[in-house]
């Protein structure tokens, strides 16, 4: 119950060669000398794609650099060097070689300070791959701040600060212009004291972005957190999203069924890159 507890309080880049124009005395040069006239020049190869330059295809806000659903819902695409995202549910910032460190404010109001440390792998056009570790520090006074009122008889931290370390391997794949996957398989670990266990709680997240228009989106989202019968949950749902250059508003609904039943819950994020 305690990976389930986390899991909710986390809530939150040619032009073709080009004939040289000719004299009027195009005349073919002597023999032994050099041609008076420029060479065509020669063709410009693509825009390098670098480790962690998400938007060097074009626009940087094309796939979102962070998942809707918390903890569970990552992408392998990660922001471009310089680049900052400031949004309820997270702020990020990009860095020198592929890195993105950021935190979730929303969790920071909940009494659990936290960090984490995103590592692209590969950025390609249509293949990115990221590796994020993340920190979750639960103070001891965690357990009487929530978000949803349903987990309050369900866990408790005994009075004292639980730590819990979510890693992450994430991809995102572009299939088509208009349709993205964006997948993670997360190992959440938890550690405390007494009467705290330490634990180990899989989980897997699909998100299917829709993307029919430059600045709309649709995503399908779905996920298994945890194996066992006792913290087992399923998560499905379904988000809009809009963006500018600058800007983004996310919205969505997902139900998380477990062992206690069925619960819906919204989810909305705003943000800002810079």
């Amino acid at each position: 119950m305690l990976s389930v507890f986390i899991a909710v309080c986390a809530m939150q880049v040619a032009a073709g060669p080009r004939a040289a124009l000719p004299t009027p005395a195009a005349t073919a040069p002597a023999a032994g000398l050099p041609s008076a006239q420029p060479a065509a020049s020669a063709a410009q190869p693509p825009a390098e794609i670098v480790p962690g330059d998400a938007g060097a295809a074009g626009d940087a806000f094309t796939s979102p650099a962070t998942g809707l659903y918390p903890l569970w819902d990552q992408t392998g695409a990660t922001l471009p060097e310089g680049r900052v995202y400031l949004g309820t549910s997270a702020a990020e910032v990009g860095l020198p070689g592929g890195l993105q460190v950021g935190l979730s404010p929303t969790n920071l109001v909940m009494r659990v300070p936290n960090l984490h440390l995103k590592a692209a792998l590969l950025q390609g056009p249509r293949l990115a791959l990221a590796l994020q570790l993340g920190a979750y520090l639960l103070l001891p006074s965690a357990n009487e701040a929530f978000l949803s009122s349903r987990y309050t008889s369900g866990f408790d931290t005994g009075g004292r600060s639980v730590l819990a370390l979510p890693l992450s391997l994430a991809a995102r794949w572009s299939a088509r212009r208009w349709l993205t996957l964006h997948g993670s398989a997360t190992v959440l670990g938890v550690t405390g004291h007494a009467p705290v266990e330490t634990t180990f709680t899989p989980g897997a997240f699909l998100s299917v972005e829709l993307a029919p228009k430059k600045n709309h989106g649709l995503f399908l989202h779905t996920g298994q957190l945890g194996t066992s019968a006792r913290d087992s949950m399923q998560v499905f749902g379904a988000s809009y999203r809009f963006h500018t250059e600058s800007f983004e508003a996310r919205l969505g609904y997902v139900y998380r069924h477990s062992r206690d039943g069925i619960q819906g819950q919204p989810l909305l994020s705003l943000g800002l890159q810079l």
